[in-house]
């Protein structure tokens, strides 16, 4: 017979999950995650700034946590991509536009997004405050292993 939970470590207090639990989670997660990458707010963000192929707009908004690197590192970090087309919008994104201003940009334009999407009230509803408080404290629970 088999488990469908899977047992916590030795050195770990918290609760066992679900094995498909992760799974379910990115179930869900996914489609909210995914809009920020085909959102007309967003883009409209970047266009203000500048950078208007599109792209430019896609690896500028997913490489700018990286900071200003190059089309190696961006076409390494994002291994779909080909190496050349990759090339002919990076760097030259950053010659546009800050990755700092990228990173605000795309805040700004996933916030009218959810805003649109989900509406102000739930937006701004205490769920939604713990939901953040929660996605902020397993990201910092996050280790990297040596």
């Amino acid at each position: 017979m088999t488990s469908s939970t899977t047992s916590p470590s030795s050195s770990s207090s918290s609760a066992a999950l679900d094995a498909r639990a992760g799974r379910r989670c990115h179930t869900v997660l996914n489609a909210l995650h995914s809009t920020h990458y085909f959102s007309p707010d967003v883009t409209r963000e970047l266009k203000a700034l500048g950078i208007t192929h599109p792209s430019a707009v896609n690896f500028a908004v997913r490489a700018a946590a990286l900071g200003a690197v190059g089309p190696g590192t961006v076409a390494a970090a994002f291994y779909n991509y080909k190496y050349e087309l990759v090339a002919a919008h990076v760097p030259q994104v950053w010659r546009t536009a800050s990755p700092e201003d990228v990173l605000a940009a795309r805040l700004r334009g996933v916030d009218t997004t959810l805003r649109r999407l989900l509406g102000e009230e739930l937006v701004a509803s205490p769920e939604m405050a713990e939901a953040a408080e929660l996605a902020l404290r397993a990201t910092e629970a996050c280790t990297r292993g040596a």
